[in-house]
């Protein structure tokens, strides 16, 4: 039996083999963090509600840097 932590460790980890682009492993981050605090009972964080559209373009860059090493 696993660890909270590493059940939801997995679920990243399939989240990002999944993934067509930064976009959408933004969004799958976002969607998995905000199922941890639901399930712990937590306060959803503001920044979890920021939709990709509204991401500054450094943290754009940052999902495409991720995405791109993902692919390697």
């Amino acid at each position: 039996m696993g660890t909270v932590n590493s059940l939801f460790d997995g679920y990243f980890k399939d989240a990002e083999k999944s993934v067509s682009s930064p976009k959408d492993l933004y969004e799958s981050y976002i969607r998995i963090w905000i199922d941890r605090y639901e399930w712990e009972g937590w306060e959803i964080p503001d920044e979890f509600k920021i939709l990709w559209e509204d991401l500054d373009e450094s943290e754009k860059q940052k999902y495409q840097e991720k995405f791109e090493r993902l692919r390697q």
